[in-house]
């Protein structure tokens, strides 16, 4: 922006800066050509702060909406965390009871075959 409002100054400096020789340019460049390019070239800078301005809410909104995204992200993390860790407990608890279910009926078979052995005796 401030190289292009430097470049747009040197070249009105170099039309009011002409020799008198150069009358052809001096004539197509008259001051009312001059004040409106001096216009164009304000309404253009401020164009430029606007659309800047307009491009600092837009990332300004972004950032939030990504950070607010992070956050839910996080909170999703550390809740799968506490799920899978809850399903291991339980799997652990299944696992637990498969095995006494099986002990147990281990048992059932022993006293079955005690009392058999008891009975043909």
């Amino acid at each position: 922006l401030a190289q292009e409002g430097q470049l747009n100054n040197a070249g009105l400096m170099q039309l009011n800066n002409r020799e008198p020789t150069d009358s052809l340019a001096a004539e197509i460049v008259t001051p009312e050509i001059k004040e409106k390019l001096i216009r164009l070239q304000h309404e253009i800078s401020v164009l430029k702060l606007n659309q800047e301005g307009s491009d600092n809410e837009k990332i300004a909104l972004l950032q939030s909406l990504l950070d607010d995204a992070n956050m839910r992200k996080n909170e999703l993390e550390t809740e799968n965390r506490l799920v899978n860790q809850r399903l291991l407990e339980v799997q652990s608890h299944v696992e637990e009871l498969q095995k006494s279910l099986q002990d147990q009926g281990a048992k059932t078979e022993d006293s079955l075959l005690l009392k058999r052995k008891l009975e043909e005796q």
